[in-house]
């Protein structure tokens, strides 16, 4: 992407677009080399045009005219002053394509994690101010298409997904999760990565305002298009004036909801990410602005690969913005919480002076306005009433065929909720002193919407989700005052509805064979074995069969199941593993082998599944200090060390390292190229006998430790 020749760097970036875009590469890449892509291709679109003008006319590069889809009799090769024209044409293709392909590589991770967002951000911080001055970005003239800076702010909202572990944003999570609570520490670090930057605020208004343009803005414009079009001749005219109008209309609604969705997420983590008064203030008017309108354009991203995979509504992710005529009232709204929670809605009124730091687009004026009581109390009816759109919008997708649009439906419906939520929270905080019949209503539709929500998570199969929304739910309808007749009976229903999700959380099929999800016990009878292996078949769509099959833990009433091609064991005592062999033969045996988990038992599993060519797996690699010291001169962690040390007990010994990150598995892989000296081995198996006696504690509760070497 640093190539000299303009062509090349736009073969570059279309190539990994591609691969983003149509492929999985996005959910499979790891942080590290994801933030270098990221940052190589904000580089590329940040960079000069005037840079790169002569590479039509230099001799050296101007055969990039001899391609397809260059034509030798156009105008544009007339002269210099053309050629360069038509230059800033190419680089501005290579500068949108650049960014398009950092928005496919963040948008369409299917599976998103907060956690791998903050990585890449860890891994390089400069792309969050790199991407902040993209957003800025103006296309290069005869280039008037050019769309980058609204895809730009496509890419910061991107970064910024509400984690698809919580609920609905504005609605707690009704029990303590720790996956939850990871994720929503590290979208707040990586929040906290972007208000730390430079005038962060002042660059976001400015990018929204490039979607307002004033008469000068339009006539530069419309001059591009006009010199682009002198390029070509008539027959290859690339360039019209209605069409290019229409793209830059979608381009700037995108670029609209991406940033209201940013600032409304920002909101719910105000005080932990340093959201200052100020920044609210310069914020409020651009919220109010769009809380007016009632465009209906969402971003709704589905890699094309989606449908080769059958249980995708369950196991993907889809990127879906919703419109703003739902997120501009939901975040005027969010704004107005967050200033009501600190007690400073109402001292906006006194304001004399504009205070440091506020946006030199934003007057006192505008903020006494959009916080004027009466303005605030017209705005909450019209949210309710975006709150009763959007739910029939929900309906009518979720009524439909498409499965796609069902999903989108079950998004709209949490569109509702969000913004429901938001008036309930205001309301709230404020004591009802703006309160109407129809803002009174607001708890209710929340009610109604989070049960929608959560009808949709189980429809697709998601019942962790279906559960939480459902608890929340029912905790938020027992609470609603002045409740309208049948309440009581809608909320016995919801009541029922949340036993048997309950029920049917505890009791899905589990993907180890042996063990019964609703009460974690060891549980091998033939009921549950047929069970799990039907539920990990479900998973692979019918593609193949069971290669290895095993259970988690052995019962005594263990049986042989034919449906798969092998069986393995996990957790047996030498004993149990040859009296299981001798009845079937067993492929492969699980046990937990780490420098503190290496006693007699697990030698004498390894023996006997050498002596009867078992293969013999490790898990849950312990990494511990005192490895640190060996480790360290060979350049490795010492995760790789004990992995690499795990393959030297046996030939039949195969370490199984435990990993739910990209990166961690890479690096577990390259403890395959880690070779030891002997005085190296020795002092690592001086460690491990030494851990022996001095280990700490068990593996397990004292229950689960119970059903260890069976």
């Amino acid at each position: 992407m640093s190539h000299p020749v303009l062509r090349f760097r736009g073969k570059a970036t279309f190539l990994i677009g591609i691969l983003a875009t149509e492929s999985f590469l996005a959910r499979k890449i790891s942080a590290p080399i994801a933030a270098k892509i990221l940052k190589a291709l904000y580089t590329l679109a940040l960079q000069d045009p005037e840079a790169t003008s002569d590479q039509l006319t230099n001799p050296e590069t101007m055969w990039q005219y001899l391609l397809p889809d260059q034509d030798m009799d156009d105008p544009r090769s007339k002269d210099e002053r053309s050629q360069s024209l038509m230059t800033n044409r190419l680089f501005g293709h290579v500068q949108g394509s650049a960014l398009e392909t950092a928005h496919g590589l963040i948008a369409m991770n299917t599976r998103p994690s907060p956690r791998y967002y903050h990585d890449v951000l860890k891994q390089k911080p400069s792309v969050i101010d790199l991407l902040l001055e993209c957003m800025l970005i103006e296309p290069p003239h005869c280039y008037p298409e050019g769309t980058a800076a609204y895809t730009a702010s496509d890419n910061l909202a991107a970064f910024f997904r509400w984690p698809s572990s919580m609920l609905v944003p504005g609605v707690s999570m009704p029990i303590n999760e720790p996956l939850s609570n990871k994720d929503w520490k590290a979208l707040l670090q990586s929040m906290q990565v972007l208000t730390s930057q430079k005038d962060w605020t002042e660059r976001i208004i400015e990018a929204w305002m490039k979607g307002e343009p004033d008469a000068e803005d339009i006539e530069r414009r419309n001059q591009s298009i006009a010199n682009a079009g002198l390029l070509y001749t008539d027959i290859n005219a690339q360039i019209d004036f209605e069409e290019t109008n229409e793209m830059l209309a979608r381009a700037v609604s995108r670029s609209r909801i991406s940033l209201l969705r940013l600032i409304t997420t920002m909101t719910h983590g105000a005080d932990a990410i340093g959201l200052k008064n100020v920044d609210i203030y310069s914020l409020l008017p651009i919220a109010y602005r769009a809380s007016q309108n009632l465009f209906t354009d969402e971003i709704g991203l589905w890699p094309p690969w989606v449908s080769l995979e059958a249980n995708y509504r369950r196991d993907i992710e889809p990127y879906i913005v919703v419109p703003e005529r739902v997120l501009g009232p939901t975040a005027y709204a969010r704004l107005l919480v967050v200033l009501a929670q600190r007690n400073s809605l109402k001292s906006v009124q006194s304001l004399q002076n504009p205070p440091a730091g506020l946006s030199s687009s934003t007057s006192i004026a505008q903020l006494r306005q959009v916080t004027h009581p009466d303005v605030i109390a017209r705005f909450l009816d019209i949210a309710i009433s975006r709150v009763q759109n959007a739910m029939e919008k929900g309906r009518m997708d979720s009524d439909g065929l498409d499965p796609n649009a069902k999903i989108r439906g079950g998004r709209i419906y949490a569109a509702a909720a969000e913004l429901s939520a938001a008036v309930v929270a205001f309301d709230d905080l404020t004591n009802g002193e703006y309160t109407t019949d129809e803002v009174s209503a607001a708890g209710r539709y929340l009610v109604i919407a989070l049960h929608h929500v959560s009808e949709a998570a189980t429809k697709a199969r998601r019942y962790r989700r279906a559960y939480f929304c459902l608890v929340a739910t029912v905790e938020i309808a027992e609470g609603i005052k002045e409740a309208p007749p049948g309440w009581s009976d809608f909320v016995s229903q919801l009541k029922k509805q949340l036993r048997q999700a309950k029920a049917r959380l505890e009791t899905r099929p589990s993907n180890d064979g042996g063990v019964n999800m609703k009460a974690h016990t060891i549980d091998g009878s033939e009921e549950n074995t047929k069970a799990s292996i039907e539920n990990v078949l479900d998973k692979l769509c019918g593609k193949k069969k069971l290669d290895l099959y095993q259970f988690g833990r052995v019962d005594k009433n263990y049986v042989k199941e034919g449906k798969v091609g092998s069986i393995g064991m996990s957790e047996v005592r030498a004993e149990t593993l040859l009296r299981g062999h001798n009845f079937h033969p067993v492929t492969a045996v699980e046990i937990e082998v780490s420098p503190w988990e290496y006693g007699s038992e697990q030698k004498k599993v390894i023996e006997v599944a050498k002596e009867n060519n078992i293969a013999n797996f490790e898990k849950n690699v312990i990494i511990v200090d005192q490895l640190q010291a060996i480790a360290q001169p060979k350049a490795i962690t010492p995760a790789q060390l004990s992995i690499a040390w795990v393959s030297t007990l046996s030939p039949h010994v195969v370490p199984l390292p435990g990993s739910a990150r990209t990166d961690r598995t890479l690096e577990n892989l390259a403890s395959s190229n880690v070779t030891f000296t002997a005085e190296e081995l020795s002092k690592v198996n001086e460690v491990v006998e030494n851990a022996a006696v001095t280990v700490q504690g068990d593996r397990y509760p004292e229950a689960h430790m119970a059903a260890l070497w069976a």
